[in-house]
């Protein structure tokens, strides 16, 4: 019997005590480092009550699973401490050559969700879109929470508030989850994005299409929150507000760096902080996923399983995850 570990890391846990109920009924072992999931929610108890075993020693659980599943990547000093010929699932920083050369040297097996083939058949284990849906959402309520304005237009008796502009910068998962949110809280939104094909995708949800600089640089003066989310596989973010782009935002203005575990896309961003710069609001969060804990948990726990679903065929095309 193949025996499945999972250690308390964040906020956010690896498995949902479904995700284990179904693993268990496979025939897997799994074990569940003690408080593993009780900020998303998901109690000790919730687990023994579908028959996983919980653990207090981290070093345990690592000694005796066949299969680690992993939400922040492993240090290349953590992973020395891993037990030899261990799979290991998840975010694991793949791209980085020190952590690549650690896990090659330790001899693990090392699945990394940042390098899954982006193919039709593969969309139940990508942890990336999973997580981005999360993050996009609440990247618009951390905006929503510091602009500290409504969203709609309203009409009162007391005379007329008008609804926020709001400007999506990148269009993937996260960009799009973000118009689509903002829309529905009634904010006017414009997505932004140098590919001609994402136009179609920013006006099937509502939202209006720019897709060239000069126009960027003019809706940026009228702009009321900005969340930045462009990033490039494997490379550093680009910088898209710099000294310039930042000179044309209205005071009081906010930006959600959403980018910046890679860098970041705004010059003044830094990873975790709130700061004000010339009277506007810059916001890095370090995991937007692991403020909503609960449900990006839920989501990650279904593409692990889904993972070991494919990884129990021994799909060919797993092998472009290996680290």
């Amino acid at each position: 019997m193949k025996t499945i570990g999972v250690l308390k890391e964040e906020s956010r846990v690896a498995l949902a005590p479904t995700g284990a109920a179904s693993l268990i009924k496979k025939g897997y072992r799994v074990l569940i480092q003690n408080q593993a999931g009780v900020e998303a929610f998901f109690g000790d108890e919730d687990y023994e009550k579908v028959g996983a075993s919980i653990e207090l020693s981290d070093k345990k659980i690592m000694a005796e699973s066949n299969i680690l599943l992993r939400i922040q990547p492993f240090t290349p000093k953590q992973i020395t401490s891993l037990k030899k010929d261990t799979t290991v699932i998840g975010f694991l920083n793949p791209f980085d050559e020190k952590t690549h050369n650690a896990y090659h040297k330790h001899c693990l097996r090392s699945y990394a969700f940042e390098k899954m083939p982006r193919i039709s058949r593969f969309q139940s284990i990508d942890a990336l879109s999973s997580q981005a849906n999360i993050a996009g959402y609440q990247a618009v309520l951390e905006g929503a929470r510091l602009l500290k304005k409504v969203f709609p237009m309203m009409t009162t008796s007391a005379g007329s508030i008008y609804p926020v502009r709001l400007m999506v910068i990148g269009i993937g998962v996260l960009g799009l989850q973000a118009i689509a949110t903002a829309k529905r809280l009634g904010a006017v939104v414009y997505g932004y994005d140098i590919r001609p094909e994402t136009k179609e995708q920013v006006e099937s949800l509502g939202g209006v299409f720019i897709g060239n600089k000069d126009a960027y640089h003019e809706h940026l003066k009228k702009t009321g929150i900005v969340i930045t989310a462009a990033q490039v596989l494997s490379k550093k973010a680009p910088i898209i507000i710099d000294t310039m782009e930042f000179s044309l935002l209205k005071k009081r203005s906010v930006i959600i760096d959403t980018a910046i575990q890679t860098g970041g896309n705004c010059i003044y961003s830094k990873i975790g902080e709130e700061i004000i710069y010339d009277g506007i609001t810059i916001y890095a969060p370090a995991s937007l996923p692991s403020m909503l804990s609960h449900d990006a948990s839920h989501l990650i726990s279904q593409n692990f399983c889904h993972f070991i679903q494919f990884l129990e065929k021994n799909d060919p095309d797993l092998e472009q995850c290996i680290v």
